[in-house]
């Protein structure tokens, strides 16, 4: 299997916990930052783990849910598991241009904050269709993680929205091409409101189950909190290597502070 793990290379100090990272599509920006480090000499403390999927007759990621949640059942209170589980609702909903134009009123925002002439949907209805997606699979997901370990559970919130609606329209996902070409791509103001609402009912959830939420490294942002053009991949919804570094930085940080690297 393609891990990265800590290995016995440079290392001055061990860290006295696990950290185990699992997730879908957005851990591969962290995977390939740890292949950079360790080919520098400097590995990571932070065992990743990708989701096993397949794509055609490609096999994508090195381990299946099911092995993850065995590994992470044997951990101890002490240790921490970092999810970067799905996360891509809202670009689902808003990256592609609907038809009808629509807007959704954010709670406690005025009104001038509407795209002219788009037909307006309640926020709260949005919220629903968001949450109800987001409970059942990342949610499921996670929760099936927190029950089956005594360790610390981090989710990592996906990257923001590019706020570079050209950019969209040149570099983008298989799955959203024929409608972006057909239909165009949405305003960036609604794809943040989007993301914002997944934000914070992905708060709201961790919250129920004693789950940590680290949002995107504030490097990563503009001042509107859209993602910079240094840390975006060249599709719709992922972020890059460079981002998956920052990440590193923030995990290691907080979770293994004692480890050093003396490459």
């Amino acid at each position: 299997m393609a891990r990265i793990n800590l290995g016995n290379r440079n290392v001055s100090a061990i860290p006295s916990r696990q950290v185990l990272l699992y997730g879908d599509s957005h851990s591969e920006a962290v995977f390939q930052a740890a292949e950079k480090r360790q080919r520098k000499g400097t590995p990571t403390p932070i065992s990743i783990h990708r989701a096993r999927r397949q794509k055609g007759e490609l096999t994508l990621g090195d381990t299946s849910f099911e092995e993850f949640i065995e590994l992470v059942t044997g951990l101890s209170e002490s240790d921490v598991v970092v999810s970067m589980i799905g996360g891509n609702q809202h670009a689902v909903f808003s990256t592609i241009q609907h038809p009808i134009a629509f807007d959704v009123l954010e709670p406690d925002v005025g009104a001038e904050t509407l795209r002219p002439g788009a037909q307006i949907i309640p926020h709260r209805a949005v919220w629903s269709i968001l949450n109800k997606k987001f409970r059942s699979r990342d949610g499921r997901a996670l929760k099936a993680i927190r029950n089956s370990t005594r360790a610390s559970v981090v989710h990592i919130m996906s990257p923001p929205p590019k706020r570079d609606s050209a950019f969209l329209q040149q570099f983008n996902e298989s799955h959203f091409r024929e409608s972006i070409a057909k239909w165009g791509v949405s305003p960036p103001e609604l794809r943040m409101k989007i993301w914002k609402m997944q934000r914070n009912l992905t708060r709201t959830f961790c919250e129920e189950l004693g789950v940590g939420l680290l949002e995107p490294p504030a490097a990563s942002v503009d001042p509107d909190g859209f993602l910079l053009a240094d840390y975006q991949k060249r599709d719709v919804t992922h972020a890059n290597r460079a981002y998956g570094l920052l990440l590193l930085d923030v995990l290691e940080r907080q979770f293994a502070p004692e480890f050093r690297s003396i490459a």
